[in-house]
């Protein structure tokens, strides 16, 4: 895993008291999104207490079949009318961890 800003030294779920089982159900969750192109690509990356423990990439950086694959580092261009909707979307992902 790697945390392009230096901020935070890798760690695995357990260490930080996530369950790695509830993330590989997070990027599930996504990969489908992906697959069923709802979303075109998205990247996941899930760091608590100063440790990056789980990192994911899915789909392609255009839709053109030959375009390059996501990387956990790609940048994504957002409008305005995504803040709401990512905001929600990391929400209800600390609320599945809290209360899982």
């Amino acid at each position: 895993m790697t945390d392009p800003a230096g901020l935070l030294q890798p760690g695995t779920a357990a260490s930080v008291g996530l369950d790695q089982e509830v993330l590989e159900r997070a990027s599930g969750v996504v990969a489908k999104a992906v697959e069923d192109r709802q979303i075109g690509a998205s990247t996941l990356t899930v760091g608590r207490r100063n440790r990056l423990v789980h990192q994911a990439a899915f789909g392609r950086q255009t839709p053109d079949a030959d375009a390059r694959e996501t990387a956990v580092d790609s940048v994504f261009l957002l409008a305005s009318i995504t803040k709401p909707v990512t905001a929600c979307a990391l929400m209800l992902l600390l609320f599945s961890l809290i209360c899982s």
